[in-house]
C-alpha cells in the first residue's frame, strides 16, 4: 500500500488517545445545539463534541439561501468523538451545504473540518431532503475536509428523482470546489433507483461526487454503489472514489468497493437520447481543460455498466468501464480538449460492460474505459491484472488517437487485445521482482506482494505525494497491505524490535492480542471496519496506526 495511504492508516495521533478510544459513539436525537468551545481559528478550532453540534453546523450553513453564499470562510472545526446519526431510528441527515434547488439559492460550506480520525455511523440520506447534492457534506468551497470516516451502517438511498440539471452524490462530500479531501474513508452504501436528469447528468462517488480544481488524497472506499439512473442529454458517471473530476487531482486512493452502474427500471426511455454511462474503479469521469491527474491509485473492486433496455445504435452514446478511470469524455467533450494523466496506478478488479442491443460504443478496459478522440491522455507505469468482459476489451484502453501516449504499462495477456497500448505479460511474469523493477523505472512506488493480499501482483509501498522514501526512513511503524482482508505485515522503524501487537475497535474494545513473532498478523477473522493497531517494542516504545479490514 502507498505510504500516503498510511494516513488511513497512520494518522492515529495525539487526538486518538486511550480516552477517545474508550468512548462510545454519541447518538443524535434529531436536535441541533450550538458549539460551546473554541474560537474557530486553526490553533483553537470550534469543537464539534456532539452530533447535535454537527447538526447545528449543517443548519447554520443551510439556513442562508443567498446566491453564492459561502459560510464559515477561514473557520476551523474539530470533531472530538464518534457520532451515530440515528438513521436506524428514522432520522434523516441534511448535508452540510444543502441546496434545495439548482437555482440561485446555493449555499456552500467554506470552512475547514477535521474529523479527528473519528467515525460517523448510521447516517441516512433519502429523497425526503429534496436537494441535488447528497453526502455528509453537500456543497463545499475552498475547504479542507480531513480525517473522518463513514462506517458500513451509513447509507444514501435515493429513489424516483427527476431533476432538470444534475444530481451529485458522494459518501463524504457531494461537490467540492478549490478544496481538499484528505485521509477520509467510507464503507457507506449508495443506492440510487430511478434517478433522471434532463441536462447534465448524475455523478456518484464513494468518497466525493464531483471535484472542481480540487485534490483528493489518501482516501479509500470499501462499500457498494448501486446506481439505476439515466439522463436525456447528459451522463451517468460513477467512480469508487470520485464521480467526476474537473481540473483536479486524485492521489494515493484505493477502491475495494463494488460499483454497479445500471439501467434496469428507468423513469423514461433512452431511445432518442444522448447519454453516456461510464464507471471507473477510482474515478468515473475526468475533464482536464488545464489538466486532471490520477496518481498512485489502485482498484481491487468490481466495476461494471449494465444496460437492460434494448437500444438502437447511436453515435453519441458511450458505455464504458475502466479499472482506474471510466471516461475522459466530460459533458463538454466536444468543446474542451482534455489533458489527462494516469501515473503509477494498478487494477486487479473485474471490469465489465453489458448493454442490450448491437452496434453500440461499448468498452471494458483495465485502466481507462473510453477517451474522446481530441483528448491528450498520458498513461505511465500502470498495470492491469483484472478480468475484463465486454464487446470491446483493452488491457489498458481501446480508444485510438495520436494524442494518447502509453508508456511502461502492462496488462494480463489473457485479458484485452494487443492494440499497441501497453504490453501483454503472463501472470507468472507479473508476479516477479523483475516486473516490479520495470514498473519502478519512473517512480519507485511498487513492491512485491509478499503476503499475497493482491493475488501476488505488485502493491504500493513507501510513497507519499509522489516523493519516494527509503524503507526504514520513517519513525513510524508501517502496515501493509492496508486495507486488507487477511494477513498484514508490520514494519517497525530501523532498530526497533517488537514485543506484542494489539488491535482495538474504535469504541476501545480489545479485539486481538498477540506476541510479536513473525511481524505479521491475520485479521481475516475480524469484522469489516477500522481498527487501531498498537505495537509495543522491547524497549517500551509504543507505535499506533489505523488498520482497515476490508
Amino acid at each position: 500500500i502507498t505510504k500516503a495511504m498510511k494516513k488511513v492508516i497512520t494518522m492515529l495521533m495525539a487526538i486518538v488517545t486511550s480516552v477517545a478510544m474508550s468512548a462510545q459513539a454519541l447518538v443524535w436525537d434529531g436536535s441541533a445545539e450550538p458549539w460551546t468551545h473554541g474560537s474557530g481559528t486553526h490553533d483553537d478550532p470550534y469543537l464539534i463534541e456532539t452530533p447535535q453540534q454537527l447538526a447545528f453546523l449543517a443548519q447554520t450553513v443551510n439556513e442562508s439561501y443567498d446566491f453564492a453564499d459561502y459560510r464559515f470562510t477561514d473557520t476551523c472545526f474539530l470533531m472530538t468523538a464518534d457520532f451515530d446519526l440515528g438513521g436506524d431510528l428514522g432520522l434523516d441527515w441534511a448535508p452540510i451545504g444543502a441546496s434545495p434547488s439548482h437555482g440561485a439559492n446555493r449555499t456552500m460550506f467554506a470552512g475547514d473540518f477535521d474529523g479527528g480520525n473519528h467515525v460517523v455511523s448510521n447516517m441516512r440520506i433519502t429523497t425526503e431532503n429534496y436537494i441535488n447534492a447528497y453526502g455528509l457534506f453537500g456543497l463545499v468551497s475552498g475547504s479542507l475536509i480531513e480525517n473522518v470516516s463513514l462506517d458500513g451502517s451509513c447509507a444514501i438511498q435515493l429513489e424516483s428523482i427527476n431533476e432538470y440539471w444534475e444530481i451529485v452524490i458522494g459518501g463524504l462530500v457531494s461537490y467540492i470546489r478549490e478544496g481538499t479531501v484528505r485521509n477520509c474513508h467510507s464503507f457507506a452504501v449508495i443506492e440510487c433507483n430511478r434517478l433522471y436528469t434532463d441536462l447534465y447528468g448524475c455523478y456518484i462517488g464513494g468518497v466525493c461526487g464531483m471535484l472542481r480544481g480540487s485534490l483528493v488524497d489518501g482516501c479509500t472506499y470499501s462499500g457498494e454503489i448501486i446506481s439505476d439512473a439515466s439522463s436525456n442529454h447528459g451522463q451517468v458517471m460513477v467512480g469508487g472514489i470520485v464521480g467526476e473530476m474537473i481540473d483536479s487531482k486524485v492521489t494515493d486512493c484505493h477502491n475495494s468497493g463494488s460499483i454497479y452502474n445500471n439501467r434496469i427500471d428507468p423513469l423514461y426511455s433512452m431511445i432518442g437520447s444522448e447519454v453516456d454511462f461510464c464507471s471507473g474503479g477510482v474515478v468515473g469521469s475526468a475533464i482536464g481543460e488545464n489538466k486532471s491527474e490520477i496518481l498512485y491509485c489502485s482498484n481491487t473492486g468490481t466495476v461494471s455498466v449494465f444496460i437492460e433496455e434494448e437500444l438502437e445504435p447511436q453515435q453519441e452514446m458511450y458505455f464504458a468501464s475502466g479499472g482506474i478511470l471510466g471516461s475522459s469524455m466530460g459533458f463538454n467533450a466536444h468543446f474542451v480538449k482534455n489533458k489527462i494523466e494516469i501515473r503509477s496506478c494498478y487494477n486487479v478488479g473485474d471490469v465489465s460492460v453489458d448493454v442490450a442491443g448491437t452496434g453500440l460504443n461499448e468498452s471494458a478496459c483495465g485502466i481507462l474505459g473510453v477517451a474522446y478522440i481530441n483528448d491528450t491522455v498520458t498513461v505511465v507505469s500502470c498495470y492491469s491484472a483484472g478480468t475484463l468482459m465486454g464487446d470491446a476489451m483493452g488491457g489498458i484502453m481501446v480508444t485510438e488517437s495520436e494524442k494518447i501516449t502509453v508508456t511502461n504499462s502492462y496488462y494480463l495477456e489473457s485479458e484485452g487485445c494487443d492494440n499497441g497500448y501497453g504490453e501483454p505479460k503472463t501472470e507468472e511474469y507479473m508476479k516477479t521482482e523483475e516486473f516490479v523493477e520495470v514498473l519502478n523505472e519512473s517512480d519507485p512506488v511498487y513492491s512485491m506482494d509478499y503476503t499475497n493480499e493482491n493475488g501476488g501482483f505488485p502493491v504500493f509501498v513507501n510513497q507519499y505525494d509522489g516523493e519516494p522514501e527509503a524503507v526504514g526512513a520513517s519513525n513510524q511503524c508501517r502496515a501493509y497491505p492496508n486495507p486488507s482482508g487477511g494477513m498484514v505485515s508490520v514494519v517497525l522503524p530501523e532498530g526497533a524490535s517488537g514485543a506484542s501487537v494489539e488491535l482495538f475497535s474504535l469504541d476501545g474494545r480489545l479485539v486481538m492480542s498477540e506476541p510479536w513473532v513473525t511481524g505479521s498478523i491475520d485479521i481475516s477473522r475480524l469484522a469489516t471496519g477500522i481498527y487501531i493497531m498498537r505495537v509495543a517494542t522491547d524497549n517500551g516504545v509504543t507505535f499506533e496506526e489505523k488498520v482497515v479490514r476490508e
